[in-house]
């Protein structure tokens, strides 16, 4: 698995892993904020990378809505936030998030990644529609497990038996930026 920065200014010529900062003070507060230790492989690869985008990126997922017969389909992950996106992430949307979860990552689409901190699930990644709904209402109450942990997740990702999605990723300032995914 291979792994780039989530530099977030690639424009301004941000174009090494310089630019990423440290992680490891906002997680140290959080932890004991919270009085909760992030999972040990997250908070291994957020102290290392501090998110990123990775390849491969695809996975499925398994969706059923009520008595509907359930479906698989493909998603692709876009990016794995920064730590200081995932504290953002849980003030806009801490309505719509149910307790205990923080928002760890993206695709393209409405798919969002969450990683569980609560004890019933934790280290556990699920996949959620993102809204702004309240959590637990009609519109957003329904989260679908990918994995039992993030190591788990990230072991998954795949790509086609033709590589194709990786010239997709495969940007070319990349070349110099890019990483073996090993925390």
């Amino acid at each position: 698995m291979k792994i780039v920065p989530d530099t977030q200014n690639w424009n301004e010529g941000e174009f090494d892993w310089s630019y990423v900062p440290d992680a490891e003070p906002a997680v140290l507060v959080w932890e004991q904020t919270n009085d909760v230790r992030l999972p040990e492989d997250y908070r291994r690869f957020i102290l290392k990378f501090n998110g990123g985008s990775v390849y491969p990126r695809m996975f499925k997922i398994t969706v059923s809505c009520g008595d509907a017969d359930s479906s698989e389909q493909e998603e692709m992950l876009d990016r794995i936030y920064r730590w200081d996106t995932v504290q953002a992430n849980a003030q806009s949307y801490k309505t719509a998030i149910p307790s205990g979860f923080l928002l760890v990552a993206e695709t393209p689409g409405a798919i969002e990644i969450l990683l569980s901190v609560s004890q019933e699930h934790f280290g556990a990644v699920f996949a959620w529609s993102r809204t702004t709904h309240v959590w637990g209402t009609d519109t957003n109450s329904v989260i679908w497990r990918l994995a039992d942990n993030f190591s788990d997740f990230l072991s998954h990702l795949y790509d086609d038996a033709e590589a194709s999605d990786y010239e997709a990723w495969c940007l070319p300032v990349y070349g110099s930026l890019m990483r073996e995914l090993v925390f």
